[in-house]
């Protein structure tokens, strides 16, 4: 019998391999927009050193770069509409723990709506976002986050991070609502940006 996923608790750290190693995650996006609107969301994840920066900025995974942190961060595309499933994930970003490189301590992983601002977008004129994690190589649902109902009226999350505490992989729900883009997010982390 399968089990529910767990709904994770904000600010909780959770294991990422409780009985075994979980060598393979995927983040999953998803949403589905009100009447009459048009929403591009992104997954984007962020990896950073000890010291809360970047080694490179081939350690960002985002709709303008596929893959990042040597192949071991991959996202499956950008999807504009959020109509690419019908009942699954509209955008992945898939994290292998085996390839990351031993410098990275973090990913940070956000939501945003692309060109929020200047299309007076927001989380409200969604239905059923979420970002959910689950391990890639058994399907099985660990953790799902909803973005619809924690952000109304903002425009990107801070939705979760992944952390490695003594060789072993944590996740914790962030969940804290933005009213930035990601050329404002990047820069924090130490990524140079342009528009």
């Amino acid at each position: 019998m399968a089990q529910e996923p767990l709904k994770l608790g904000k600010g909780v750290v959770t294991p990422l391999s409780l009985a075994k190693p979980i060598n393979k995650i995927n983040i999953g996006l998803g949403w589905e927009v009100l009447s009459g609107n048009a929403l591009d969301l992104d997954v984007s994840a962020i990896g950073v050193k000890s010291t809360g920066k970047v080694e490179t900025t081939a350690d960002v995974c985002f709709y303008g770069q596929l893959s990042a942190a040597n192949g071991a961060i991959v996202s499956s595309g950008d999807d504009r509409t959020g109509g690419n499933s019908v009942d699954g994930d509209d955008e992945t970003i898939s994290v292998d723990f085996t390839k990351l490189p031993d410098y990275l301590e973090r990913i940070e992983v956000y939501v945003t709506i692309h060109e929020a601002k200047q299309r007076n977008h927001h989380f409200g004129l969604l239905n059923d976002a979420y970002a959910k994690i689950y391990n890639a190589e058994s399907g099985e649902t660990m953790f799902i986050i909803d973005l619809d109902e924690e952000a109304f009226g903002k425009q990107a999350m801070h939705v979760a991070t992944l952390s490695k505490v003594g060789g072993k992989w944590n996740v914790t729900k962030v969940a804290k609502p933005l009213d930035e883009d990601l050329f404002v997010i990047l820069p924090k982390y130490g990524v140079p940006v342009t528009a």
